[in-house]
């Protein structure tokens, strides 16, 4: 009988371990003040190429191997393509880290030690069985437009435990790149905003949609203008086509307000962020970014 029980608490024991080896591994931790020096680390992610509605959901990964680590890790991302992000993976202790991922439009330079101008997406405690890469369980849905730079912050808040990065090469230099978007190095450092170690680089993958495009819907950056942009009362919109109808959605693609068949939009009554205005004519939408402060 004890033989029996003995070789059950093996077995499932094994197959906890075997489960986990997708997205965590084991890693050698030389503890340091301040940042963690790594020694040796393997990392096995898998693809996330998929389908999702009427686009095609991919991730791009950073960084596979970390050498460095503190509580979280600031930089800066170039979008090529208009894409959504859904969330990141990044390289987590073991415990019960509360993780949460910021970000503000434009670039970290200047940011990464204050909190202003940065927008929560969301945060949630992970439990984390061994060291390693783990996927975020979030999806922030951030619409991200064609040429236009963001910033993220991924970091773990609870000053318990902490991330693992890795030392860049110099900051702002690309760290991974694909056909939608591009990833720079940054700094990496402690929670709250002091991120001043650098060049530090992510080591996870960004999860990311790409925006499906047709006659009905289209992203044209250069049909209309916007002034002024970043608005504080309202906002007017001039263009050569007719404009049928103007609509406001938060970052989460929330609706806000609309306005038929006008120049102008008032923004005075939105809180302090980004938006996006989303601009009828002729049976196609054009949306255009900007920032109420």
């Amino acid at each position: 009988m004890k033989r029996n029980l003995l070789l059950f608490i093996v077995y499932s024991f094994t197959n906890f371990i075997q489960a986990q080896t997708n997205d965590e591994v084991l890693q050698i931790i030389s503890r340091k003040k301040g940042e963690l020096q790594r020694m040796e680390y393997t990392v096995k992610e898998p693809s996330s190429i998929q389908q999702r509605g009427s686009g095609i959901c991919d991730s791009l990964i950073v960084q596979p191997t970390p050498d460095n680590g503190f509580d979280g890790v600031m930089f800066d991302m170039h979008v090529l393509n208009f894409v959504t992000l859904e969330t990141f993976s990044m390289s987590l202790d073991a415990g019960n880290p509360w993780v949460a991922i910021f970000y503000r439009p434009g670039s970290y330079v200047g940011y990464n030690t204050t909190s202003t101008g940065w927008i929560m997406l969301d945060s949630i405690q992970i439990a984390v069985s061994v060291d390693g890469i783990v996927k975020i369980p979030v999806d922030v849905n951030l619409p991200l437009l064609a040429d236009s730079n963001y910033a993220f912050y991924v970091t773990v808040i609870d000053n318990v435990t902490g991330c693992n990065y890795k030392d860049g090469s110099s900051v702002g230099s690309i760290a991974a790149s694909d056909f939608n978007i591009e990833i720079r190095e940054g700094v990496g450092g402690e929670y709250p905003f002091s991120v001043t170690n650098s060049p530090r680089v992510l080591v996870g993958s960004a999860y990311y949609c790409q925006v499906a495009t047709s006659t009905e819907e289209s992203v044209l950056e250069n049909e209309f203008d916007i002034l002024p942009n970043p608005v504080n009362d309202q906002l007017f919109i001039s263009g050569k086509l007719a404009i049928e109808a103007l609509e406001i959605s938060d970052y989460t693609g929330r609706f806000i307000k609309s306005n038929n068949h006008d120049q102008k939009i008032d923004c005075i009554d939105l809180a302090d962020g980004v938006y996006f205005l989303r601009i009828t004519s002729g049976g196609k939408t054009f949306v255009k970014k900007f920032i109420k402060q």
